[in-house]
């Protein structure tokens, strides 16, 4: 299932995080950024600054990697933006 509000029909952009905007005014008309990176990793400090105040303002940042909870959370980025303390991972499967 989707998250509440987002709906089962969207339109995605393919991108990489390289290509998102310096200015949260970009983010305009976008519900949720989906990346397989951690931001920090390739993104510039005004980039950053853009998706955090996005972030604040209401939008929405799924992280999905392969890697370990405990990897992600020593991002010191990430994980103040993070509503959980991350401690724990699990493989799932989306249907």
């Amino acid at each position: 299932t989707f998250p509440a509000g987002l709906g089962a029909a969207f339109d995605v952009m393919r991108g990489t995080l390289a290509d998102l905007p310096s200015d949260a005014r970009g983010y305009g008309g976008v519900r949720m950024v989906v990346t397989r990176r951690r931001p920090s990793e390739t993104m510039s400090e005004a980039q950053l600054a853009a998706l955090d105040a996005w972030i604040r303002a209401g939008g929405r940042l799924m992280v999905v990697v392969p890697r370990a909870a405990a990897e992600l959370a020593l991002d010191e980025w990430l994980a103040e933006r993070m509503p959980v303390a991350l401690r724990e991972s699990r493989q799932t499967t989306l249907d």
